[in-house]
């Protein structure tokens, strides 16, 4: 899928725009800077769904074939048709009304004006991803919904570009993958709540509901097949003298790993996860540049194991590498394994707050998250009933799960430098 440019936006990067509803060979280009953006007229979705069911039909009967000649700004976005002459073998007079029938029907959705409400979602996973939830949430509702995205732009950015923005908001809704962000903007006073969802665990949503959890993705260990049952059950492994140089660690200062040392920060104590972090360097633990590296050397042999997001994991497992995966820390007296959630919230002065809580309440409903699981099968669900596709993904009410106090994780994150004694800045 394509994505529109939206340029201007000073220290923070640009973002990049897609409405649900557009072709592939034709999106429309947006601009966006700190002060406001302008755009060119979103077209009416159903009018191309319209459009593509039409072209569908008419070669199914072979009788008349549309082919677009040129794609204009108007309400519709094709300007020209041609249709070509029945075939011979269409006969009858079904075959020579159908074309004149189809035409009326186009005509009909050409007068369709595009939808007057409007919202802009900035997004922190991938929006392939979330392309197809918004194209739905939008033939349901009649609401617009503009992503924009920016693939190198982290968490910690969209949460200073928001905050620049707090007197011009620009965005309605943000989706993070990663809750704790969503907590900084709550701290700010960035976000306003939104409905409470029953239908997802207390633990995956604020307390006064300034962000809803929707699917989530694990923490786990990427170890060699040909440890077997020797291969390791816990972090602590990394601190074990039986895996000295073994191991491998995204750096704890950027990405989810910094996530994962703030909630392990809030849950032993600074000195003991300062203890930790000191005591798995000394025991040769490979420290990389994120979970992509880490779980790289697992799958060349160069390391037996690393602690990795699942879905960077099965990545390595789709490629036939002898690795396989661990959800660590399970027996009695374990802390048990980080589950990162993907994180709603509303922007306070949206523009729309009606529109952006039906946002939310659509991304959290159980059809959604069944959707979003079909499309990554690497994320666990939050609702217990919904099916799972992948064998290396279980239920989190079948997982002991590290206990994670977003709030005061959000407090931590920006100490983490000086709470590992590494001196460097939090990114």
């Amino acid at each position: 899928m394509e994505f529109g440019n939206i340029g201007g936006a000073g220290p923070f990067g640009s973002l990049r725009c897609s409405v649900p509803g557009h072709t592939l060979a034709n999106p429309l280009a947006y601009r966006f800077d700190l002060t406001g953006f302008s755009e060119r007229a979103p077209q009416e979705s159903a009018g191309l769904a319209l459009l593509q069911g039409i072209r569908s039909l008419a070669r199914m009967f072979s009788c008349a074939t549309l082919r677009a000649i040129g794609f204009g700004t108007g309400p519709f976005p094709i300007t020209t048709l041609a249709l070509k002459k029945p075939e011979k073998h269409c006969c009858g007079m079904f075959g020579r009304l159908l074309p004149l029938v189809l035409s009326a029907v186009l005509l009909l959705a050409a007068g369709c004006r595009r939808h007057k409400r409007e919202i802009n979602l900035y997004v922190d996973p991938e929006p392939h991803m979330t392309y197809w939830a918004m194209w739905y949430f939008t033939q349901e509702f009649h609401i617009v919904v503009k992503q924009f995205h920016n693939p190198v732009i982290s968490p910690a950015t969209f949460v200073e570009r928001l905050t620049a923005e707090r007197d011009h908001p620009q965005a309605d809704v943000y989706w993070c993958g990663d809750p704790i962000y969503c907590e900084i903007l709550h701290e700010r006073g960035l976000t306003v709540p939104a409905r409470h969802q029953f239908q997802i665990p207390r633990e995956f949503q604020s307390e006064e509901n300034h962000w809803t959890g929707v699917v989530a993705r694990a923490r786990v260990l990427l170890v060699r097949q040909s440890l077997g049952k020797n291969a390791p059950q816990s972090i602590r492994a990394y601190t074990d003298p039986m895996w000295w140089g073994k191991g491998a660690l995204a750096d704890p200062l950027s990405g989810t790993t910094r996530s994962h040392f703030a909630a392990l920060s809030v849950l032993w104590g600074d000195r003991e996860l300062a203890a930790f972090y000191d005591a798995l360097r000394k025991n040769g633990t490979r420290i990389t540049k994120d979970n992509e590296e880490s779980a790289a050397l697992v799958a060349k042999g160069e390391a037996e194991f690393a602690l990795v997001d699942i879905d960077v994991a099965l990545k390595q497992i789709d490629t036939g590498s002898p690795v396989e995966i661990i959800y660590p820390d399970q027996g009695k007296n374990d802390i048990g394994v980080m589950m990162i959630p993907n994180a709603l919230s509303i922007i306070k002065g949206c523009k729309d707050l009606d529109a952006a809580q039906k946002l939310i309440d659509f991304l959290t409903s159980v059809e959604n998250e069944v959707r979003l699981i079909r499309f990554e099968q690497s994320y666990n669900p939050l609702e217990n009933h919904t099916a799972i596709l992948s064998p290396y993904v279980r239920h989190i009410e079948a997982l002991r799960l590290l206990p994670v106090d977003y709030a005061a994780a959000a407090k931590k994150l920006p100490e983490m430098g000086k709470i590992l004694g590494t001196g460097q800045k939090s990114q």
